[in-house]
């Protein structure tokens, strides 16, 4: 099992230290808990990081999932290529930079399951 720390600094120190004690492992970076997550390990939310006063802590299991596509089907080449290979390519090939390119992306999210 994999717990997922979004909190302040306070609370993060003593969260994490509990966590450690029991033996689960903690990451406090959405990146590492999704792909921790997308390799078939539990994943367990934990946000410390309210706003004001004294507010409880939200804990959800979670699992990550992949939606395609992502919301720009195409590109432009030049967006795609490095400057110099854009120069080179529009120096052989006038005019086409200008052209797009479907790029499949894919689109991260989280599901909540309780």
């Amino acid at each position: 099992m994999v717990v997922y720390l979004r909190a302040r600094t306070g609370p993060w120190k003593w969260l994490a230290q509990a966590m450690h004690q029991r033996g689960w492992m903690t990451v406090s970076n959405a990146q590492q808990a999704w792909y921790v997550s997308r390799a078939g390990a539990r994943c367990v939310h934990v946000d410390a990081y309210g706003g004001r006063g004294n507010e409880m802590l939200t804990v959800a299991l979670c699992v990550a999932v992949e939606a395609q596509p992502a919301e720009d089907e195409s590109y432009p080449i030049a967006d795609l290529l490095p400057v110099t290979a854009g120069i080179a390519l529009e120096r052989a090939y006038p005019g086409a930079t200008k052209y797009h390119v479907p790029v499949q992306t894919m689109a991260r999210d989280w599901k909540r399951l309780a």
